[in-house]
């Protein structure tokens, strides 16, 4: 994950307080192997994290397919998998601070 990094600057690792990224063992890693700092972010706010938006998008484009087994559905996922560009991901990021903005004005609470 350093690697990945390297060169570009001042970075910060961030994770969402997911109940599965919160024990001691799983800090203590995180620190290991890829930064001494960990900034904390609410847990449970999909609004604030881009890639939620990328597996909304992917779960309408499943729910269209209507899959009525396992296999189906893993066709399902992984045709929905291949409409995710690196554009619309770039997009999803740059869309932040609006989305960000929105939510300051409305106090947390989404319309």
């Amino acid at each position: 994950m350093m690697n990945i990094f390297e060169g570009r600057g001042v970075w910060r690792f961030q994770q969402d307080g997911a109940p599965a990224h919160r024990p001691l063992r799983v800090k203590r890693y995180i620190r290991r192997w890829f930064t001494p700092k960990i900034h904390p972010h609410p847990a449970q706010s999909p609004d604030l994290n881009p890639i939620e938006m990328v597996w909304a998008q992917m779960k309408i484009l499943v729910e269209r397919e209507r899959p009525q087994n396992k296999g189906q559905l893993k066709v399902a996922l992984l045709k929905s998998w291949e409409t995710i560009t690196k554009e619309k991901i770039i997009k999803c990021i740059e869309n932040m601070p609006e989305k960000m903005k929105n939510i300051i004005e409305l106090n947390g609470e989404l319309s």
